[in-house]
């Protein structure tokens, strides 16, 4: 990871055309705005929606693990992980057409292992927080 953050530019993470399940899922704009936090934005789609007209949960979850892996794409260019540990809660709802923000918190890293902390916010409201632990992999 970079040591100075500072002056770090919003980057954006689409992986859309991937021909995974983030195909359904929108581009993210990200930036690392302390060695141990990344605040990001996304706009959801329509289809993210449930049948009362918020955010559904599952779409949430996707969404906040499928993130989890930035600082090592920050860091590597690619998140070469996987996800061994997820806890999620939901204190607030969200609804379709408003983005949605967030922070992803590095809590402890080792060599083999990330420990993230996400919170999803829409308009001032915590929509979802949780903690994840990351398994990272040596890819080529």
């Amino acid at each position: 990871m970079t040591d100075d953050v500072s002056d770090q530019e919003w980057r954006i993470f689409d992986v859309t055309e991937s021909g995974t399940w983030w195909d359904d899922l929108p581009a993210v704009s990200y930036r690392q705005s302390a060695a141990d936090r990344i605040d990001f934005r996304m706009q959801p789609s329509e289809q993210s929606g449930n049948r009362l007209g918020g955010l559904h949960g599952g779409f949430l979850a996707g969404f906040a693990e499928g993130i989890l892996g930035l600082f090592l794409t920050v860091a590597n260019g690619l998140p070469n992980c996987v996800t061994v540990s997820l806890s999620f809660d939901y204190p607030g709802s969200g609804r379709v057409g408003l983005p949605v923000e967030g922070q992803l918190y590095l809590v402890r890293e080792t060599g083999r292992m990330q420990f993230v902390r996400v919170v999803l916010e829409q308009e001032g409201v915590t929509l979802l927080y949780g903690n994840g632990v990351l398994r990272k992999l040596n890819l080529p």
